[in-house]
């Protein structure tokens, strides 16, 4: 009877244990310095007076949207872009409509993955009575990939298209991912969007930044880029824990 009790009492305490399981973060891009985890990106900063960019500001150079700063990113600095199909000018821009963010992050013994990240639109809150600024073409989308399987739409911003001309629209979070903005509008204030659901287990998320914003004034912005997932091996305090309620459980059952 007394060894049973044990058994249920172990079970009891591991049940409780997997139940209040944290998540850990796997991968922080927060653009503090130089040493990043992405690839894939062509980065330039054409300069003043055009002030064209695709980069880490204001490290690498460019600037707040021309209709107010930018703020509630973290730490110092943030990943900005502003007319990326630029070309010539001291920075030698690319002139690519779009470009693509790269993560290959080892997810090796991690379930339940989110993603998290800051995102603002420096040209959707504009003060000067102007329409918005985003065309059709302009976007942002992250996808998620394991092991080559699937892939997975998270997060995608699009312009609304509401004038029905193509062109100075409000750029929204597409919701049902058809290449259309149709829910919240973000503006130069960062918003969190936080613990987006990533499906499956593996070895190697790939994720993906699909980035397209290729006009004058049209300005956006992302920072804290994070993915998260809980460790399926137990931490050493946990697994020093298990080992004495096994221990206790053992000696118990010798009595």
């Amino acid at each position: 009877m007394t060894s049973k009790l044990c058994r249920v009492a172990t079970l009891v305490i591991l049940l409780g244990m997997m139940s209040t399981a944290k998540a850990d973060i796997i991968m922080l891009e927060d653009f503090e310095d130089t040493n990043v985890n992405y690839t894939g990106i062509i980065h330039f900063h054409d300069g003043a007076p055009n002030d064209d960019y695709i980069d880490i500001v204001p490290l690498n150079g460019g600037t707040s949207p021309d209709d107010g700063a930018y703020n509630g990113f973290g730490g110092n600095n943030f990943f900005g872009v502003e007319d990326m199909n630029a070309t010539g000018g001291p920075g030698n821009g690319p002139g690519l409509m779009t470009q693509f963010m790269v993560f290959n992050i080892n997810i090796a013994n991690f379930t339940d993955l989110t993603f998290s990240g800051l995102f603002a639109a420096g040209s959707n809150d504009d003060n000067s009575g102007d329409f918005a600024r985003y065309d059709d073409p302009d976007g942002l989308r992250i996808t998620a990939q394991i092991d080559g399987g699937t892939v997975q739409n998270l997060l995608a911003f699009e312009a609304d298209n509401a004038a029905a001309i193509g062109f100075n629209d409000v750029i929204r979070v597409d919701s049902d991912f058809d290449g259309t903005g149709d829910g919240f509008a973000p503006t130069s204030t960062f918003t969190a969007f936080n613990n987006i659901a990533i499906t499956g287990t593996g070895n190697t998320l790939t994720l993906v930044l699909e980035i397209s914003f290729d006009q004058d004034n049209e300005d956006f912005a992302f920072d804290n880029l994070t993915v998260e997932g809980i460790n399926v091996i137990p931490e050493p305090a946990s697994a020093a824990l298990l080992i004495g309620v096994f221990g206790v459980a053992l000696l118990r059952r010798r009595k």
